[in-house]
């Protein structure tokens, strides 16, 4: 690309950082990161939440925060990719942080916004949380998204309610996929294990 004329751009970064992300090559990702301050691309949007999201991708979570702190006006895509980093190490805390701090800050969630969060939510003592994502949910209209809707299904089960996973799998206004369906089979697994073993 270069050899034919052509310079980098923020999406060329995007991309770049997308494949490094999915083969979990730090190394590679720091040099991109290296040329993205070079050719003053560190406080654009969209490759620095590429990057972000490397970073997270590769567990260097830390690192992620600091381009995070360093995005002027960071969007939907920056937030969620800070999030759902901090989900998949299991840091509830600190992913309900940044989530409440996104709204604050006027950016609305979405479906995988939702879905990070509901990841952590697998125990009975997080009912009420699950029942006020549920809500804020249909509230945005995101329980159509079949990923949010296997989020909510899976996360009432673990919290112990059968039957609120069941109403979220029989609402009549989303799309039922397989995991939708294995969702609500695990469910029934965990439900009838737990009530053999009590």
């Amino acid at each position: 690309m270069k050899r034919d004329g052509f310079s980098y751009d923020q999406f060329t970064f995007g991309s770049i950082l997308k494949g490094i992300a999915w083969i979990n090559d730090l190394n590679v990702g720091k040099q991109v990161h290296s040329m993205i301050i070079k050719m003053g691309y560190e406080w654009n949007v969209f490759s620095a939440s590429a990057l972000l999201d490397m970073y997270s991708k590769c567990k260097r979570i830390q690192d992620a925060y600091l381009v995070f702190e360093c995005i002027p006006q960071p969007n939907s895509v920056s937030w969620n990719a800070l999030i759902t980093g901090y989900a998949q190490i299991g840091d509830r805390e600190t992913a309900f942080f940044l989530f409440h701090r996104m709204e604050r800050h006027g950016t609305g969630p979405d479906d995988v916004t939702f879905s990070s969060l509901l990841t952590l939510l697998d125990d009975p003592k997080f009912y009420k949380v699950t029942m006020q994502i549920h809500a804020k949910m249909i509230k945005c209209g995101r329980l159509i998204d079949t990923a949010a809707r296997n989020a909510t299904i899976t996360s009432y089960s673990e919290c112990g309610s059968i039957e609120d996973s069941q109403k979220v799998f029989d609402d009549e206004d989303g799309i039922r996929d397989l995991v939708t369906w294995n969702s609500m089979l695990a469910a029934y697994v965990v439900h009838d294990y737990k009530v053999l073993c009590s």
